[in-house]
């Protein structure tokens, strides 16, 4: 990332990509890294009913442990899960092309 080292107090992410070494490089000591993420287990129902294997590998507890293994504290860190129902074929087929 184009940024100094040590150069924000806050750094936030929503579902998206991160690189954990750019946050340790960019976070100045004691600041705060927030994000939501979804995990490799995010409609896993619904791979498996088209017979779609993917990674399922991604979980909180694996980023929990690759942040505390470069030394960041985790304060909070929470899962939730929740039922998706579709109820048409049309909203099932947007949704299968709307996200990747």
């Amino acid at each position: 990332m184009p940024f100094d080292d040590d150069a924000f107090d806050l750094i936030l992410n929503q579902h998206g990509f991160f690189n954990i070494e750019e946050i340790k490089r960019t976070l100045v000591p004691g600041g705060v890294f927030l994000s939501q993420q979804v995990d490799g287990q995010n409609m896993a129902d619904l791979a498996r009913a088209f017979d779609v294997s993917y990674d399922s590998t991604y979980s909180r507890d694996e980023v929990c442990r690759n942040f505390g293994a470069l030394g960041f504290d985790i304060n909070r860190s929470e899962t939730h899960e929740c039922t998706n129902d579709f109820t048409d074929v049309g909203a099932t087929v947007y949704l299968l092309t709307a996200i990747p």
